[in-house]
C-alpha cells in the first residue's frame, strides 16, 4: 500500500470504525504487493483475516472465485471489512460489492480505497478506476448506506485515490 493510500486509510479507520475488542475484519484482496492493512487492523483491536484469490504474502485463504468467501468462512458475518487496490481489479465490481455486503452484520463497516489516477498495474488484471462518487455508488447500488466518501490530494505525485466508508442497515 502506498504512504498517501495507506494515510487516508488511516484516518477513515480512526474517524469511523470503533476501536475494536477482538471482533473480526475481513480483508477482501489481502495479497500484499507493497504493504498489508493487517498491522493498521489489528492495532485498531480487530482480529485479521486476509483474502484473495490467490495464495501469496497476506493471504491467509485463497478464494474459490472472485465473489465468494472460502468454505471455511462461509456463514460468518463480520463488523468490518476493508479492500485497499482491489476494486480495479475485478471485472464486475457490482457483483463483488452484492456478496461483500452479505458477509457484513447489521451496523457493520466496509472502508474502502480505490485508485483514481494511477498507472496500469495487472494483478492479475486492471479494469477500472474509481472517483469518490464511484465508490459511493457502487455502495448505494447494493443497499449500503454512505458514511463518508472523499479523493485525496496528494502534493506532487499527481496520484489519486478514492476512499468510501460504508454502513450495512
Amino acid at each position: 500500500m502506498h504512504a498517501t493510500a495507506e494515510k487516508g486509510f488511516q484516518a477513515l479507520m480512526h474517524k469511523h470504525v470503533p476501536q475494536g475488542d477482538g471482533q473480526t475484519c475481513i480483508d477482501i484482496g489481502s495479497y500484499n504487493v507493497n504493504g498489508s492493512l493487517r498491522p493498521m487492523v489489528e492495532a485498531h483491536g480487530y482480529s485479521y483475516i486476509g483474502v484473495d484469490i490467490r495464495e501469496g504474502p497476506g493471504v491467509d485463504y485463497v478464494m474459490p472465485d472472485p465473489y465468494h468467501l472460502p468454505a471455511a468462512l462461509a456463514g460468518d458475518a463480520f463488523d468490518l471489512i476493508v479492500t485497499s487496490s482491489c476494486l480495479e481489479h475485478c471485472v464486475n465490481p457490482f457483483r463483488l460489492m452484492r456478496d461483500v455486503q452479505e458477509y457484513m452484520l447489521r451496523g457493520g463497516l466496509i472502508v474502502i480505497q480505490a485508485p483514481f489516477n494511477w498507472q496500469y498495474h495487472p494483478h492479475p488484471e486492471d479494469y477500472y478506476r474509481y472517483s469518490h462518487e464511484g465508490l459511493a455508488a457502487l455502495c448505494t447500488e447494493v443497499g449500503l448506506e454512505v458514511v463518508e466518501c472523499f479523493m485525496n490530494e496528494p502534493k506532487g505525485s499527481g496520484k489519486r485515490d478514492a476512499f468510501c466508508v460504508a454502513r450495512k442497515v
